[in-house]
C-alpha cells in the first residue's frame, strides 16, 4: 500500500487504529483527532494501516512532550503519533512511515527529528524501534498529573 496524504474523510480510520493504542497514545474522540490533524506539518497514512501526525516547533500545540522538546531545540519536526493497525503489525509500516518523514522533513529543512515513547506503561517495542531507527535518547520525565513516565529521543538529520 502507499504513503499518502491523510486527509478529513481518513479520521474515521485514523481513529479506530488510535482507540487500539489509546494506552500508549492517548485517548481521543474524533474532535480532538480532527483538531490533531489540523495542527500535524505532516498528516501521512497507510490506508486502513497506519499513520503517522507530526508537528513542527512553533506549532500551537499545548502537548507536555511537544513543549518539553520546544524548550530544548529551535527546529525540528516531532512525531506526535505514530501507529499500526494491529492486523497490519509486523509488516514494516513504522519503518516505512518514518523513510518517509525522514525524507520529507529532510527536503523541507528540519535538522531533526523528536519523538518520545512511554516508559511507564512501558513501551519497549517502540524504545527498542526507536533506537534502532539511530534516535538518540536526551531525557525523560514523569508527566505531571498522570502516572505515565517517557523517554525522549532525537535524531539528526542528514
Amino acid at each position: 500500500m502507499t504513503i499518502r496524504d491523510l486527509t478529513q474523510n481518513d479520521l474515521d480510520w485514523v481513529l479506530e487504529i488510535n482507540r487500539e493504542h489509546e494506552a500508549l497514545l492517548s485517548v481521543v474522540d474524533r474532535a480532538e483527532l480532527a483538531r490533531l490533524f489540523s495542527l500535524a506539518t505532516f498528516a501521512r497514512g497507510i490506508e486502513g494501516e497506519a499513520f503517522l501526525f507530526a508537528m513542527a516547533q512553533g506549532a500551537a500545540y499545548e502537548s507536555w512532550n511537544f513543549q518539553w522538546f520546544t524548550q530544548r531545540y529551535p527546529h525540528f519536526i516531532y512525531v506526535d503519533r505514530i501507529a499500526i493497525a494491529s492486523a497490519a503489525a509486523g509488516g514494516g509500516q513504522g519503518k516505512r512511515l518514518y523513510a518517509d518523514l525522514n525524507s520529507l522533513a529532510t527536503e523541507r529543512g528540519f535538522p531533526m527529528i523528536c519523538a518520545e515513547v512511554n516508559t511507564i506503561p512501558p513501551n519497549d517495542a517502540s524504545l527498542i524501534f526507536h533506537e534502532k531507527q539511530g534516535f538518540d535518547a536526551v531525557g525523560e520525565a514523569e508527566i505531571p498529573g498522570r502516572n505515565k513516565s517517557v523517554r525522549f529521543f532525537a535524531r539528526e538529520l542528514k
